[in-house]
C-alpha cells in the first residue's frame, strides 16, 4: 500500500484493477439508438463492483422534460428488472441483485406525449460482489483508517465508487496533494459524469 501511495504522489501510475477486465462490454457499449435530440450519458454503477445488492442507478440528460426507463438484464440478455417511467435521472432498483452476478443496464429516454422512445443509451456492465468478497471487504475496511488507504484498496478491487469518494474526501482534506489530485483527476474523471457519482462534495473537481 506504501508503494503504491509512494508511486502516485511522484507522478506514477497504477495498474488498472484485474477485476475489471470481465465487465469490458465491448462492441454493446455502442448499441443505443439516439436523433440526437438528448444527451443521454450513464453515470454509475458504471465498469465498477458494487456491495449493494440494490444499487441505486444514476444518469445525466440535458431535457428536464424528457422521462426514463431504465432496463437491467444479466450477462446472456435476460430481463432482471425494469424501472416504471421516472421523472427524475435516479432510480433504485426495486429487488435484491444476486451476489457475485454481472449484469448490464441501459437508460431509454422519452418525452411528453410520445410513445416511442427520443433515446437509448450505450449499455455498462457491474457486478455484485460475491459473500466472499463481502466479508474480506469488510475485514480490510476495519484494518484502513487513511481514506487514501481505502480509496486504493477500494480501486485495487474494483470498487470504482467507493474509491472515488474515499480518494475525493482524502484530495479535499489535503489540497496540497497534487500528485494524487493529478492520478485522481486521470483515472476518475475521464469520460464520467462527476456530478451524478455519489458522495461527490468537492465541486473543484467537478469537470
Amino acid at each position: 500500500m506504501k508503494l503504491d501511495i509512494t508511486q502516485i504522489q511522484n507522478g506514477g501510475e497504477l495498474a488498472e484493477p484485474q477485476p475489471l477486465t470481465e465487465l469490458d462490454i465491448g462492441d454493446l457499449s455502442e448499441r443505443g439508438e439516439s436523433d440526437n435530440s438528448i444527451n443521454l450519458r450513464l453515470g454509475s454503477p458504471r465498469r465498477t463492483r458494487v456491495r449493494d445488492q440494490s444499487p441505486v442507478f444514476r444518469w445525466t440528460s440535458d431535457k428536464t422534460e424528457a422521462s426514463f426507463v431504465v432496463t437491467v438484464v444479466d450477462e446472456m440478455f435476460n430481463p432482471v428488472a425494469e424501472s416504471p417511467q421516472l421523472p427524475v435521472a435516479e432510480w433504485r432498483i426495486d429487488k435484491q441483485l444476486k451476489r457475485g452476478s454481472v449484469y448490464i443496464w441501459q437508460v431509454t429516454a422519452f418525452l411528453p406525449h410520445q410513445k416511442s422512445p427520443i433515446s437509448q443509451s450505450s449499455m455498462v456492465k457491474f457486478k455484485v460482489i460475491s459473500n466472499h468478497q463481502l466479508n474480506d471487504l469488510k475485514v480490510a475496511e476495519g484494518r484502513l483508517i487513511s481514506p487514501l488507504e481505502r480509496g486504493i484498496f477500494y480501486y485495487k478491487s474494483g470498487m470504482l465508487e467507493e474509491a472515488r469518494s474515499e480518494i475525493g474526501r482524502y484530495i479535499s482534506e489535503n489540497p496540497e496533494q497534487s500528485g494524487i489530485e493529478n492520478w485522481f483527476s486521470r483515472v476518475f474523471l475521464h469520460g464520467v459524469p462527476w456530478a451524478v457519482l455519489p458522495g461527490n462534495k468537492d465541486t473543484r473537481l467537478k469537470e
